[in-house]
């Protein structure tokens, strides 16, 4: 069988929890079928809409360079020169199914396309950005907000809350599409010119690159109310609502979906998928990566945040919550790239004052057995609803019981008080207070540790699917109630 999986980015470059579990669902897959992986990423040394073709680690890709620089907000969605590299593709592959893992920086029309060839097509839901135009995570800044600490959840789908993310999107999509076609002129000039004479690595070209860009969002920050489109708010609402609508009748042509999450899950069928076609499996995952997990001894409770430090990952709500802990019988450390989101992880490391935090900087995944081994608790500190969190998986495998907030796809995994905690989402005094019982309460993380349930393997898992796969191709209409 081949198999197409489209996912908005992958990996080296991505190495979050949707690109880490698709890379081991293809690798696991190929050991029997041919998977090909198609994704979407930037490049402002490139032209739009360019194709790479490759190999990773034995996986062949299809890259499509996406510099996001769209003429209108509904090319973020509905986008025709995406769809007519997605035909080339499918002309060329020929694949006996489409696999989505995502379709950000891609195009909701692939499904569309795909069913009108006749192919099967399965999705899994990592998050909602089907349902949220501003990158799934379902937050918003607050209406008076200003700060980056200022957001707020969007407990429902709301077009006319939904529109003041639109406004925020349109206008700094705008400025994008002239300053980085610019950008990427005079940064490959810069390259050939004068970044090889002087014996620039990529690496330094790239973190260059990213500072520009950061710029330019501060630009459109600063500007964006001159160089907004001449659109009433109505306009707005209109565009929200319309996207909304249009996903809502692509998703139609889904064959099968798979939620990771029972909130996933329930937040799917209550936008319009019918419960027969959207059916609930938690992504597998590989653990010849933990194998070497042997845990090392300490002085002190050692608590760990794992991931990305950005805004919805909410590690400033940990950061708060630590500075208040007066007890030298803990630590936290923070693993994470501070680079991704500088305006963001910067000020976090200014308003750290307990000199028991120590933000420990980028991982590669392979290194996390070492990270575990030194791990005691692991938080998660999200302030969006998360999903199926790769990192609370990873923790369970390592026997590490997990303090995470009481929403979303966390609150599924993390029974209180059985395997971890939950505390109120957001509120740093709550969390720290569970911190606090953790370092206080004699015998309370081993007798967490005895709750921790089996973790699914990714070889579990990629059987699951393989079963779905053929009765999708025989034609099997039952398949959702699998």
């Amino acid at each position: 069988m081949k198999i197409l999986m489209p996912i908005h980015s992958f990996l080296p470059k991505h190495q979050a929890g949707a690109e880490i579990y698709t890379y081991n669902l293809s690798k696991e897959l190929s050991k029997r079928h041919e998977v090909i992986v198609l994704y979407a990423d930037a490049d402002y040394t490139m032209d739009d809409y360019s194709i790479i073709k490759g190999d990773y680690e034995g996986l062949l890709f299809y890259q499509i360079i996406n510099n996001r620089s769209y003429a209108i907000f509904e090319e973020t969605y509905n986008n025709p020169r995406m769809d007519e590299l997605f035909h080339e593709i499918l002309d060329e592959v020929k694949p006996d199914i489409v696999h989505f893992q995502h379709l950000l920086n891609l195009s909701v029309n692939f499904i569309q396309i795909a069913k009108k060839r006749g192919i099967p097509v399965v999705f899994t839901l990592h998050e909602y950005w089907l349902l949220c135009p501003k990158g799934g995570q379902m937050l918003r800044k607050r209406q008076n907000g200003s700060a980056w600490l200022s957001q707020e959840i969007c407990w429902d789908i709301n077009p006319e809350k939904c529109a003041r993310c639109v406004v925020s999107l349109s206008s700094r999509r705008l400025i994008a599409k002239g300053y980085y076609s610019l950008m990427r002129k005079r940064s490959a000039n810069f390259l050939v010119k004068g970044g090889q004479s002087a014996g620039l690595n990529q690496t330094s070209f790239s973190n260059g690159l990213r500072r520009s860009i950061i710029s330019c969002d501060r630009f459109a920050k600063t500007w964006k109310e001159k160089i907004r489109w001449a659109v009433s708010k109505k306009d707005y609402f209109a565009m929200a609502q319309n996207r909304v609508t249009y996903i809502r009748n692509i998703c139609k042509d889904v064959d099968l979906f798979i939620a990771p999450s029972p909130f996933l899950r329930s937040t799917f069928i209550k936008f319009g998928i019918p419960e027969e076609k959207i059916i609930y499996s938690d992504c597998g995952m590989n653990v010849a990566y933990y194998r070497n997990i042997s845990r090392q001894g300490s002085a002190k409770i050692r608590f760990s945040f794992i991931g990305s430090p950005v805004v919805h990952k909410g590690v400033h709500v940990l950061v708060e919550a630590f500075n208040g802990i007066d007890d030298d019988r803990a630590e936290l450390n923070i693993y994470g790239d501070l680079s991704i989101q500088p305006e963001y992880s910067y000020p976090l490391k200014e308003m750290t004052k307990n000199p028991d935090i120590h933000f420990r900087g980028r991982f590669e995944n392979a290194k996390i057995a070492d990270i575990l081994s030194n791990t005691d608790v692991l938080v998660v500190p999200s302030i969006w609803f998360e999903n199926s969190p790769l990192t609370i998986h990873e923790a369970f495998i390592a026997g590490i019981p997990v303090v995470t907030s009481n929403i979303g796809g966390m609150a599924d995994l993390v029974q209180d008080r059985v395997n971890g905690l939950l505390f109120k989402v957001g509120d740093a005094s709550d969390l720290r207070s569970k911190i606090l019982s953790l370092i206080r309460e004699p015998g309370l993380i081993e007798r967490l540790r005895q709750g921790i349930p089996k973790v699914k393997t990714i070889e579990e898992d990629a059987r699951f699917i393989e079963e779905l796969y053929l009765k999708l191709v025989k034609g099997d209409k039952a398949v959702g109630y699998a």
